[in-house]
């Protein structure tokens, strides 16, 4: 506060300095009373700081006052308590040195501890340089076996590279050798049945020449209709030749075994059967599943076919049944089925479909448009294996 009070009396020595410099300059203008009356403004200012200050200093000696008394209570409750703190500070010491010493000794343990850790931790770092070395050395090798390793496998690419060019160049020969091997397959078969052809239609020459009905080819189908392998057709009767009666074909025909029978009608018809029996003139119904009839030549121009009886064909006579393939009767010429195809002389009657199925939808004018028609000529082949 004394600071303050100096700071105020000597501002008011400078404000009355300048105000004697203005007067001694014979100031009068508006400025210098302006200035004038600016500082007895400060001077009642300062006079009512002055107060200020001489009341805090009365305040500031009572709480100093104040202040005195209170360190004179503490001074006087202290006093009555330094016995307790005397004990106090003993039993504290007395607590310091006990636990110093077991402080000592944990100390001195973990110390020892320490050191062994510290000596541990050396060889641990001198472990891991070794191994850091250890491991540089090899890293380098690493690296150069991955080098090695990088240029064998750069090699292996290019050479791989190189087989799966000569594979695709093997693969696409390949499939130009199977390519020629098909074709070649192709023209060996064509020359085989060429061949076989040839052969079979040397071994039907003369068949051919005699009969006037049909030629090898049609020959050969019925060859394939009857087995897989090769027969010798021999004719034996020709109507033309031997005569329509069917006296003149039981007698060349009877007792010969299996028999083809060729038809042409006069209208242009080619037709027949085959029977795998001999002809008789038992009157009876006889034969087996491997008869059939077919038709060569019609005018639905269906092409060369042959029909088969149903598995169980059946047909009823003289109260009992009877399978029905053929029938030898000395009235009639050649009859297959139940009435399918009948021959008498030089004409015949059919009736197809009656005992062979019918598998190409033309039903009864399949062999011929009528049911009764005039035969032109008509020839028996006996079959004979080779």
């Amino acid at each position: 506060m004394e600071t303050n009070s100096n700071f105020i009396i000597d501002d008011n020595a400078r404000l009355q300095q300048e105000n004697w410099e203005f007067k001694k300059a014979g100031c009068s203008n508006k400025d210098h009373i302006s200035l004038i009356l600016q500082i007895e403004k400060k001077d009642k200012k300062l006079e009512k700081y002055a107060r200020i200050i001489d009341q805090l200093k009365i305040e500031n000696k009572n709480s100093l006052q104040e202040s005195n008394n209170r360190i004179d209570s503490i001074l006087k409750l202290y006093s009555g308590k330094t016995n307790e703190i005397d004990q106090f500070k003993q039993e504290i010491n007395k607590l310091f040195s006990d636990k110093f010493g077991t402080l000592a000794e944990e100390n001195n343990r973990l110390k020892s501890d320490f050191d062994k850790n510290n000596h541990t931790m050396n060889d641990l770092q001198s472990l891991y340089c070794s191994l850091l070395k250890e491991h540089g050395k090899l890293k380098s090798k690493l690296e150069t076996q991955a080098t090695s390793f990088n240029q064998e496998l750069k090699s292996l690419e290019s050479n791989n590279n190189k087989i799966k060019k000569e594979i695709e160049s093997l693969e696409t020969k390949h499939a130009l050798l199977i390519s020629n091997h098909d074709e070649k397959e192709k023209e060996i078969q064509e020359l085989k049945e060429k061949l076989n052809a040839s052969e079979y239609k040397i071994s039907l020459k003369n068949i051919v020449l005699e009969s006037k009905i049909i030629d090898y080819i049609s020959f050969k189908t019925i060859n394939d209709w009857i087995t897989s392998g090769n027969y010798s057709f021999k004719i034996i009767y020709r109507a033309s030749n031997n005569g329509f009666s069917t006296q003149s074909f039981h007698s060349a025909c009877d007792g010969k075994g299996p028999t083809i029978t060729v038809i042409k009608t006069t209208d242009g018809c080619v037709f027949g059967g085959y029977n795998s029996q001999s002809w008789n003139s038992d009157r009876e119904r006889y034969g087996d599943d491997k008869c059939f009839i077919f038709t060569l030549v019609n005018k639905h121009g269906i092409k060369p076919t042959k029909y088969f009886p149903p598995n169980n064909m059946t047909k009823y006579l003289l109260g009992g049944p009877q399978t029905t393939y053929v029938i030898g009767v000395p009235s009639f010429g050649p009859c297959f089925g139940s009435g399918d195809i009948k021959v008498r002389g030089s004409n015949g009657t059919q009736s197809f479909p009656d005992s062979y199925r019918d598998t190409t939808g033309k039903g009864e004018s399949t062999l011929t448009p009528s049911k009764k028609f005039m035969i032109q000529d008509y020839e028996v082949y006996q079959c004979l294996v080779d």
